[in-house]
């Protein structure tokens, strides 16, 4: 991905460690994946393979391997390539509701 590619990005509260919900792994053979998430949960999303995906319609191409975000509320749409089954690791969350230590959590970055 290349470095001066704008990058959408999140705000949330990180002054205590977020509450983990559920954390899965899985694999999909679809190319294309799209979902709602919840009202109430983030998802991060560490992925193997390059794509692009649209987040409540910003849209931000992906290498391999990245980690995703997602607020709630979000409509997802990953579009992926490069291989025939997908392995995806993910964990919903729920950050603590503060004002303090706001941060940017980016849609996609490089792991």
């Amino acid at each position: 991905m290349s470095a001066t590619a704008r990058i959408p990005y999140f705000r949330a509260s990180l002054t205590e460690p977020p509450a983990l919900v559920r954390h899965a792994g899985f694999q999909s053979p679809h190319g294309v994946l799209e979902w709602h998430q919840p009202v109430d949960r983030w998802q991060l999303l560490v992925l193997t393979h390059p794509g692009v995906v649209s987040c409540n319609g910003r849209i931000a191409a992906f290498g391999a391997p990245s980690a995703l975000v997602f607020p709630p509320r979000a409509r997802v749409r990953l579009d992926r390539s490069g291989l025939e089954t997908y392995e995806h690791t993910m964990a919903m969350f729920e950050p603590k509701d503060s004002t303090e230590d706001i941060v940017a959590l980016p849609l996609v970055t490089d792991i």
